[in-house]
C-alpha cells in the first residue's frame, strides 16, 4: 500500500482525534461537560466520523500495521465518539469484529464499541464498558449480561477486571469535576436525543 497515504491518514487520524479531546478538555475546564451533550462537540464528532469513513473505504479499518499504534487508537475514539451516527458505529463495529485478530492491537476496541453501542439501543452491556451518567454516585455500571462471569469475558478483550475499572472511572470522574445536576432534566433530554438520531424509535 502507498505509504505516503498511509502517513496522510497517520496524520490525519492523530489531528482529527486532537480536535475531540483538546475541546473535551476545553469543556472539562468550564465545568460544561456534564451539562448534555454539547453541539460543538457534536459537530465535531459527526465531521470526524465522515473523515473516518473516507478512510475505511479507502483502506479498510486503519488498524496498528497500517498507521500505527497512536492513529489506530484515535480511530477508535472517532469512531467511539460518533454516537449521532448509529449506522457508522454499527459499521465500524462489524468491520472490527471482521478484521484480523493479529491486525488489532487490542481487543478492547471491539469491547468498548459494542458495549457503547447495547446500552444506546437499549440492551444489557457485555463487558461491562459503560458507565450510568443519570447515576448520582457516577460509579454505576450500565446493566450488564452476566456479572457473575464479567471478569471472564474481559479479560478475553484485553481489559483489566471490572473492580480495577470502576476505580480508574471514579478517579476520573472526580478529576473532571463531573457533578450530577438536574439528572431528570437531562435525562428526559437524552431520551429525545436518542429518539431524533435514530438509536430509538
Amino acid at each position: 500500500m502507498n505509504t505516503n497515504l498511509l502517513s496522510n491518514i497517520q496524520k490525519k487520524l492523530i489531528r482529527l482525534c486532537r480536535i475531540d479531546l483538546n475541546f473535551r478538555t476545553k469543556l472539562v475546564n468550564s465545568n460544561q461537560l456534564n451539562l448534555g451533550y454539547n453541539e460543538e462537540m457534536e459537530k465535531i464528532h459527526i465531521a470526524n466520523a465522515h473523515e473516518l469513513e473516507k478512510i475505511i473505504d479507502q483502506i479498510g479499518w486503519p488498524h496498528f500495521k497500517l498507521v500505527g499504534l497512536k492513529a489506530e487508537e484515535a480511530a477508535w475514539i472517532i469512531a467511539q465518539h460518533a454516537i449521532s451516527l448509529p449506522d457508522f458505529q454499527r459499521k465500524c463495529l462489524k468491520i472490527l469484529k471482521s478484521t484480523e485478530p493479529r491486525n488489532l492491537s487490542s481487543k478492547k476496541y471491539i469491547a468498548y464499541l459494542e458495549d457503547r453501542i447495547l446500552c444506546f439501543e437499549g440492551k444489557k452491556q457485555i463487558y461491562g464498558t459503560q458507565f450510568d451518567e443519570f447515576s448520582n454516585t457516577k460509579d454505576q455500571l450500565h446493566a450488564a449480561n452476566d456479572l457473575e462471569n464479567i471478569d471472564q469475558l474481559r479479560l478475553m478483550m484485553d481489559l483489566p477486571p471490572l473492580k480495577e475499572q470502576i476505580e480508574v472511572h471514579k478517579k476520573r470522574v472526580h478529576h473532571e469535576n463531573q457533578k450530577s445536576i438536574d439528572l431528570e432534566k437531562k435525562n428526559i433530554e437524552y431520551q429525545k436525543w436518542l429518539r431524533k438520531v435514530g438509536w430509538r424509535k
